[in-house]
């Protein structure tokens, strides 16, 4: 069984705002609140082995950490076009975002968003504990910077992603048309 790690900088940050005008964010406090009212939800910066909350397909709201556990390392994105075995007994999850980052060769940070402010990056989770994010290969304008970006549910099929719908649908569909603002 061959598994690639990726490692580095694909899709290794992203960013939420926690706006009080994007309804799913506010779904998000109302159940985190109920279900885990111990659990802070912060407007930032997040990275890899951070506690952050995804949706799952109970429509449930459940924090995880960034990175799946394999051997002495945390896997944080797994290519969509190889999914090995590492994941067989994983679940499909959306990891609702503001935007993501990907790094220029020359470190220029490139911030990319859509027009309504949320991306719903595709996902796996395992054991109610861990998640990783399902990355795809970049279309324009993230391939000018990077090979490979998240793979992205448009907010009108997430309960299609859920429910268990063909996954190569979602890996090669084109997604929303993304804003890259330099930062």
């Amino acid at each position: 069984m061959q598994i690639t790690l990726t490692e580095g900088f694909m899709c290794g940050r992203f960013f939420v705002e926690y706006d009080e005008d994007q309804e799913i964010f506010l779904a998000i406090k109302k159940i985190m609140g109920k279900q885990h009212p111990d659990f802070e939800l912060k407007s930032g910066d997040v990275f890899p082995s951070q506690i952050f909350p995804v949706i799952t397909g109970k429509n449930e709201v459940l924090p995880l950490k960034w990175g799946i556990p394999f051997r002495k390392k945390a896997i944080i994105n797994a290519r969509s076009e190889g999914l090995s075995l590492l994941f067989a007994d994983c679940r499909r999850c959306l990891i609702p975002a503001s935007g993501f980052y990907e790094w220029s060769k020359n470190k220029e940070r490139h911030f990319y968003t859509n027009e309504k402010g949320i991306l719903y990056m595709a996902g796996l989770f395992k054991n109610e504990e861990s998640f990783v994010i399902l990355t795809r290969e970049a279309i324009q304008p993230i391939a000018e910077i990077h090979d490979r970006m998240p793979v992205l549910v448009q907010s009108d099929e997430c309960k299609a992603w859920l429910g268990g719908e063909n996954a190569r649908y979602f890996f090669h569909k084109t997604p929303e048309i993304l804003i890259d603002q330099m930062r």
